[in-house]
């Protein structure tokens, strides 16, 4: 069976030839972006436009070394919504556990060089399972000499599929 790979080449220069990709369950991630935003709700903070990922430790480590930390632990919201923050952190360290690697052939948009547009979907036990990549912007691929190597995103200056070898 022929394989899908696609170069990937970064703003210095250098390109790599890539087969695969991690990828983890959407839903998932869903339930770790709506215990985020119900936190933010109760805190009354906006979003913070780093994504949802980052944030609830940013945001811990943060209120941790102000005396505000203290006050909004003595509030009842202060304290559901560090308990949502913690809840938030733990879920989405499961779903990262919880990632798999799919050949580029069964990744669906990959023509497009926008990887929140990538998706895998699979049936397990009787469900539809739809993959996505992380939204933070880091995606971890197997390169075509079986190497995994993690890549932030902002650093591509080109992805191009290529045709299948």
């Amino acid at each position: 069976m022929a394989t899908k790979t696609a170069s990937i080449t970064f703003s210095g220069g250098l390109t790599l030839h890539v087969k695969g990709v991690i990828l983890y369950e959407e839903s998932q991630l869903q339930e770790v972006a709506a215990l985020w935003q119900e936190s933010e709700n109760k805190l009354g903070t906006p979003g913070s436009g780093i994504g949802f990922m980052g944030s609830p430790s940013f945001v811990l480590g943060a209120f941790a070394t102000s005396a505000l930390f203290a006050r909004w632990q003595q509030s009842r919201l202060g304290k559901e919504a560090a308990r949502l923050v913690e809840d938030a952190n733990s879920k989405y360290h499961l779903a990262l556990e919880a990632g798999r690697e799919f050949d580029l052939e069964l990744v669906e948009n990959t023509e497009w060089p926008d990887p929140m547009r990538w998706q895998a979907k699979i049936f397990e036990d009787v469900k539809r399972k739809t993959f996505i990549p992380r939204p933070d912007g880091e995606i971890q691929f197997r390169t075509s000499d079986n190497r995994l190597i993690w890549v932030r995103w902002r650093q591509i200056a080109a992805f191009e599929p290529e045709s299948a070898t």
